[in-house]
């Protein structure tokens, strides 16, 4: 899928940059005091590319933003075992055992979270051509492409409460979300608005519904989606 291509892309960029960073390691010789105060002496330390380190953990942290969330603990951990004088290269490899951690996570397909915002994308692009069958006045091909999105999604969050029995329809599904706690009354009521206006369209019943009922449809499962698969 190409969403998660882009992901598995970006991964392995940052991964090949890590490889950069460690690879412009080298050692520094400085004057420093010595612990007890009886003059200075030359240390040698470990420094790496710091601009080049900058910008890494800058991109890092966007990526693990998107696919992890500002709360999620690898995130908080790779933030703050970071800072901008940061050069040693034993605080890299922290950072960077990190950034695998994630890394691994993401292609051992445990980032359900990862999936959700894929599938957002994908549904956006189907919603865009739903859309543009009802500029083009097929309106019918426009209610059955929104129609699928909301079912699809409807599956996907039924998934991810394993406590619920969904059922095979997007009425049942909607049923079961509402009985479940998922949503609320306003919700359901609207999610079964767009169910009639699918089966409609799908059923050959091309009078029940008409161009700005789809219109509202489409933009209406947009936000749905937006809220439920990001």
């Amino acid at each position: 899928m190409a969403g998660l291509d882009r992901i598995q892309k970006r991964f392995d960029e940052l991964a090949e940059m890590a490889k950069e960073i460690s690879d412009s390691l080298s050692i520094e010789t400085r004057r420093v005091a010595n612990w007890y105060g009886d003059g200075s002496s030359d240390r040698k330390f470990e420094v790496l590319d710091c601009s080049l380190l900058t910008e890494w953990h800058a991109s890092v942290l966007s990526l693990i933003d998107r696919i992890l969330g500002e709360s999620h603990p690898t995130r908080e951990s790779f933030r703050s075992a970071y800072s901008p004088n940061t050069q040693s290269h034993q605080d890299f490899r922290r950072l960077e055992s990190l950034f695998r951690s994630a890394k691994n996570d993401f292609e051992g397909g445990y980032l359900f979270d990862v999936a959700n915002l894929v599938h957002a994308d994908v549904f956006a692009d189907e919603l865009e051509q739903a859309k543009h069958f009802l500029d083009n006045n097929f309106k019918v091909a426009a209610a059955v492409i929104a129609g699928t999105v909301l079912e699809t999604t409807l599956r996907r969050m039924c998934d991810t409460h394993p406590e619920l029995s969904p059922s095979d329809n997007i009425n049942g599904m909607n049923t079961d979300l509402y009985t479940g706690g998922v949503y609320g009354k306003a919700v359901n009521k609207q999610v079964g608005s767009w169910g009639d206006i699918r089966n409609d369209a799908a059923h050959g019943r091309p009078d029940e519904f008409d161009h700005q009922q789809v219109n509202q449809m489409i933009t209406g499962i947009r936000d749905f989606v937006a809220k439920h698969m990001s």
